[in-house]
């Protein structure tokens, strides 16, 4: 697979040099600071049972799209995988039965990419209390529902997103009840040093609240080398990666 990956990146000459210096740099490096990412990879898990993800290459990075339609929680998913770096997702989960757990986990090798950097991140969806008995999504492993790593070794980006949320429902409803999940924000603000970092990992894993409630969510997350500006404010840096997210999404 890193062969395959290799090849393709060479055919995408503006990052070639810079992604297979990449690649080399993740392969020397030890297991000792977390997983290795060595691919583009995209893994979900529900109840424990895994179902990797193909991606696909393209001259930019890797899309991906994806469903399952088991009984107790269907899943459909899509998103990319930019090295440049970003990562971009949609998930929708419908949740039959008991609780479920849901883990969606998203990883690639980056352009290296050192201190200063800029990072940022989103995260928002809607919550469907189909039967009227609450909805609720509790974040798995952790204070929050999405977190972002870059490496190695694994470094958190300080732009995690996604409280536990819950709403009551109302037993005598006759259609769904749709409530918020967010909008939840993180940055632009100033990244982890001092790199450079090759790799770029976000995981969105929640335990729902079954009953056959839905959930459709969607999260972006970025990080941008920038140059050393005057005085070196994050004035500065924040202004310059806003414009660059700007740009990115009138592509």
């Amino acid at each position: 697979m890193t062969n395959t990956i290799a090849n393709h990146i060479t055919s995408s000459r503006p990052r070639a040099a810079v992604l297979l210096g990449a690649i080399a740099a993740s392969l020397l490096q030890t297991a000792s600071g977390g997983s290795l990412i060595t691919d583009p990879s995209v893994l979900l898990v529900v109840d424990g049972s895994q179902y990797p993800i193909e991606v696909r290459p393209d001259s930019k990075g890797y899309g991906f799209s994806f469903g399952i339609d088991q009984p107790d929680a269907p899943v459909s998913m899509s998103g990319y995988l930019n090295p440049d770096p970003e990562i971009s997702f949609s998930v929708t989960v419908t949740d039959f039965g008991t609780p479920s757990v849901f883990t969606f986990t998203f990883g690639q090798l980056i352009v290296p990419t050192g201190a200063p950097n800029v990072v940022s991140a989103t995260l928002v969806g809607t919550l469907e209390d189909v039967g009227g008995d609450g909805i609720s999504l509790t974040p798995s492993g952790g204070p929050l529902a999405m977190v972002s790593l870059v490496g190695p070794p694994n470094t958190n980006m300080g732009v995690d997103l996604g409280p536990e949320v819950a709403y009551s429902g109302t037993p005598t409803q006759t259609s769904p009840s749709t409530y918020p999940y967010g909008a939840f924000s993180a940055g632009p603000l100033a990244g982890p040093g001092p790199g450079p970092w090759t790799t770029m990992q976000t995981t969105l894993s929640f335990a729902f609240s079954g009953g056959g409630d839905i959930a459709r969510l969607e999260g972006t997350v970025t990080i941008l080398e920038v140059p050393e500006v005057n005085g070196g404010t994050l004035f500065g840096l924040a202004a310059l990666a806003t414009g660059v997210a700007w740009k990115r999404r009138r592509r």
